[in-house]
């Protein structure tokens, strides 16, 4: 799913929910954040557990989708009654070159105006990427690495202080005619990896939110997501 595609669905959500929009033109990097605050009842925050902030950062290049991937995981995560924030960071904006994107999720508002340089996870459109980029540069001990390769965890050569999910997203996107044989659009796939590896947030909450942002093909997005769900691999998720 392209960004000009997910923002066209965007619109009607934004209407139904409070969604705050800022874009900071004084950085040297084009930033746009998605700040959604909900307002939590007195009650519901109760039954929250211990309000700790997760960061996550998106690696993948330009056409894979990784920014509209970090924008449906926070719509996903604020139907679940979080706060959320999410934004990209670019370098050089054309197709195939590096992009970052990011997701902040806590239960009370988020404050943070920066990027994120110590994630608690991290999903990778593109493996190739493990080699161009510093991938794990700040990353928390224990945190999921979840790629886009068909290669077994045991395959990818990371340390060992992470744990790795791997998902053959490029498979899937094919399958369900997501973008092209050459390049397959691959960010809905790996959300559905990324749900079923972190539990951070539900499968039935990201397939909603693909539904309802996704223009064009919604379905096969949305099975695109469960297939990944269901297909991931990595240490304790055996089915």
């Amino acid at each position: 799913m392209e960004t000009k595609e997910f923002l066209a669905g965007l619109a009607p959500w934004r209407e139904k929910n409070t969604l705050i929009e800022h874009t900071d033109t004084t950085e040297k990097n084009r930033i746009l954040n998605f700040s959604v605050l909900p307002c939590l009842s007195e009650s519901r925050m109760a039954h929250e557990p211990e309000n700790i902030m997760i960061e996550i950062r998106i690696h993948g290049r330009g056409g894979q989708g990784a920014v509209v991937a970090s924008q449906i995981l926070a719509a996903a995560l604020f139907k679940e009654g979080k706060c959320v924030q999410s934004f990209p960071a670019f370098g050089v904006e054309r197709r195939g070159a590096p992009v970052t994107a990011f997701t902040r999720v806590d239960a009370s508002a988020i404050r943070l105006r920066c990027e994120i340089y110590q994630p608690d996870h991290l999903m990778v459109l593109d493996p190739t990427l493990i080699e161009a980029v510093n991938i794990t540069s700040g990353l928390k001990e224990q945190g999921w690495i979840v790629i886009n390769s068909d290669k077994s965890p045991a395959d990818i050569h990371l340390p060992p202080t992470y744990r790795v999910a791997t998902v053959d997203a490029n498979a899937i996107a094919v399958k369900f005619k997501l973008g092209t044989r050459t390049s397959p659009i691959v960010n809905t796939a790996i959300l559905g990896a990324f749900a079923r590896a972190t539990h951070i947030v539900s499968i039935g909450a990201i397939v909603e939110a693909v539904k309802e942002a996704v223009p064009i093909g919604p379905e096969n997005n949305a099975a695109a997501c469960q297939q990944a769900y269901d297909t991931v691999k990595g240490p304790g998720l055996e089915s």
